[in-house]
C-alpha cells in the first residue's frame, strides 16, 4: 500500500524550545537566535513504510539555510540516529545516511523491515539581523514494500481528450554539460511558466542543484524550489491515471519520472534513461499520453506515447513516482 501523509507543525504535540517557537501554523527562530533545533514528537504511522519519499515546504533567504534528519523507530523505544535527508543554503559534509537496516538511497528513504514510528529533526540557521527560515510542513510518501521494477500495473483506462496549452522549453538549449541532467527543473518550469510564474530553465537548474551527490534531479529540492514560488509541491506515487486525470482536470500538468531500455518507448527523444522527467499535459482521442518532452531538440517538444508502453515505463519501470503540483487562486493558467 502506498499513501500521503502530510505533518503541520501546528497538528503535532509541540514542546516549545528555547530558540524555536510556533508562530501561527509555522516554525521559526525565536528573536535574536542564529541558529536553532526543532524536533517533532515521536509519530506513530497508520502503516508504517519500507520506502519513503519526503518533501518540505520551508522557506528561506539568501542568508538562511536548514538541515532535515530523522529518526526511525520499529516500535516506538528504540531509535535510530539521525539520519540526513536534505539541507538548503548549507554543504554538510558529516551527514549519517545509514542507521542499522534504514538508510537513504539518495532521495528515498529505505528500511529493510517496516518502520512504524519516525521523528523529525530540523536545524534552522540566519545571518544576525536577517530572516529566520519557517518550517510549514512536511510531506511523506509512504510505501510498505521495496520498490521492484518490473510489478504489473492493471490500467483501468481512464481519461479524456484534453491538452493543457503547456510551452515548451528543451533542456538543450542550455550549456553543457548541465543540459544532459536538467529534465526535473526544465519540466518544472514549464509546469510554471503554464501557471503564470515567468521562471527560467538556468536559474532553475541552479536551485535544485545538489552539490553533495552532484545532481539536478534531486526529488526534494525541486518541490522545494515549487514551493518557493508559491505552488504547494510534493513527490509522491501516482496509483494510476485517475489522480492523473484529476489534475489534468484541474489545469495542472504531471511530472512524471519515466525508465525505459532501447525499444521500451516508441517516439521517445532519449534511446533509454535510468530516470527522465517528463511533463503530462493530456490525452488524445484512443487515450495516449500527451506529454512535453524536455529532451526533445526540435518542434513543439509535444510527444504522444503509446499508452501500454508509457504505463511500463512510469508505473512498471519508476513506480508511478512524479511530482503532485498544487496551485493556489492566485494562479491563471494559459488555456
Amino acid at each position: 500500500m502506498k499513501i500521503i501523509e502530510h505533518f503541520y507543525p501546528h497538528e503535532l504535540d509541540l514542546k516549545q524550545s528555547q530558540e524555536c517557537r510556533l508562530i501561527g501554523n509555522n516554525i521559526t527562530l525565536v528573536h535574536d537566535f542564529l541558529s536553532g533545533i526543532w524536533e517533532s514528537p515521536a509519530i506513530e504511522l497508520s502503516n508504517g513504510f519500507r520506502e519513503a519519499i519526503f518533501s518540505w515546504d520551508i522557506e528561506i533567504s539568501e542568508l538562511s539555510s536548514y538541515n532535515v534528519e530523522i529518526y526511525c523507530s520499529k516500535n516506538g523505544e528504540n531509535w535510530s540516529e539521525p539520519i540526513f535527508l536534505g539541507c538548503r543554503n548549507r554543504n554538510e559534509p558529516d551527514r549519517i545516511l545509514k542507521s542499522e537496516d534504514i538508510h537513504l538511497d539518495t532521495d528515498i528513504l529505505i528500511s529493510e523491515d517496516l518502520t512504524k514510528y519516525i521523528k523529525f529533526k530540523i536545524t534552522l540557521f540566519r545571518e544576525k539581523n536577517t530572516s529566520s527560515p519557517i518550517i510549514k510542513s512536511i510531506t511523506a510518501s509512504f510505501s510498505d514494500e521495496i520498490f521492484i521494477p518490473g510489478k504489473y500495473f492493471e490500467d483501468n483506462g481512464t481519461f479524456e481528450c484534453l491538452d493543457l496549452n503547456v510551452p515548451f522549453f528543451s533542456q538543450f538549449k542550455e550549456p553543457e554539460p548541465m543540459n544532459r541532467h536538467i529534465c526535473s527543473a526544465t519540466t518544472a518550469v514549464m509546469a510554471m511558466n503554464y501557471l503564470g510564474i515567468p521562471a527560467k530553465v538556468h536559474d532553475t537548474a541552479c536551485k535544485v542543484y545538489d552539490p553533495y551527490y552532484d545532481m539536478y534531479g534531486i526529488w526534494w529540492r525541486t518541490a522545494a524550489v515549487l514551493c518557493d514560488n508559491e505552488l504547494k509541491t510534493w513527490t509522491g506515487y501516482f496509483s494510476g491515471w485517475d489522480e492523473v486525470l484529476n489534475k489534468l482536470k484541474n489545469h495542472i500538468p504531471v511530472p512524471a519520472c519515466i525508465r525505459y531500455k532501447k525499444g521500451e518507448l516508441d517516439n521517445a527523444p532519449r534511446e533509454f534513461t535510468e530516470g527522465h522527467v517528463v511533463l503530462i499535459t493530456g490525452f488524445n482521442q484512443d487515450g495516449g499520453i500527451i506529454c512535453r518532452d524536455s529532451a526533445a531538440i526540435l518542434g513543439s517538444g509535444i510527444i504522444v506515447y503509446n499508452r501500454e508502453q508509457f504505463n511500463h515505463v512510469w508505473f512498471e519501470n519508476a513506480g508511478g513516482i512524479g511530482y503532485f503540483i498544487n496551485k493556489t487562486n492566485n494562479f491563471f493558467p494559459k488555456l
